[in-house]
């Protein structure tokens, strides 16, 4: 399976156009990019997959509706006036953000198989040295070393 690319016409066409249209772009992407990296960070939890990295809008192919739901709700959350958030969601919408977010704590838990990604993965998707650019620190502190 692929990694695949979560952008703001795919949330689009999950929601209502007034649903959308209330807020600004600028807002749209952010939250976006927040729950996409918020579900990439739940793949990366799980430690039995190749890690992810994170501001490249991609997620497995396995949670892209899930993904988009958690955006859905993220949108709609922040919209003006909170009496229109139950009137937006709805039992049905309800019941699949529950859904989404179990579904979430499962990937986390690393107990959602998920189809290897790698081979489709472009350069920049995948984390590939942990230790890179990491300064472990110094020498040990020693407390009685006073020259």
């Amino acid at each position: 399976m692929a990694l695949v690319s979560i952008t703001r016409e795919s949330v689009a066409n999950a929601m209502v156009g007034a649903e959308f249209s209330i807020l600004r772009d600028e807002e749209v992407r952010a939250i976006i990019s927040a729950v996409v990296d918020r579900v990439v960070l739940a793949v990366n939890a799980g430690g039995y997959w190749s890690r992810l990295a994170t501001g490249r809008g991609k997620v497995p192919s396995e949670l892209v509706h899930a993904t988009i739901v958690l955006c859905r709700q993220a949108l709609i959350a922040k919209a003006p006036g909170n009496e229109l958030n139950g009137v937006l969601e709805g039992g049905t919408r309800s019941t699949e953000y529950r859904s989404a977010e179990a579904l979430l704590e499962r990937v986390a838990a690393g107990e959602l198989p998920l189809e290897d990604y790698t081979e489709d993965a472009e350069a920049g998707d995948l984390i590939e040295d942990e230790a890179e650019g990491i300064i472990w620190g110094s020498e040990p502190y020693d407390p009685f070393n006073y020259l």
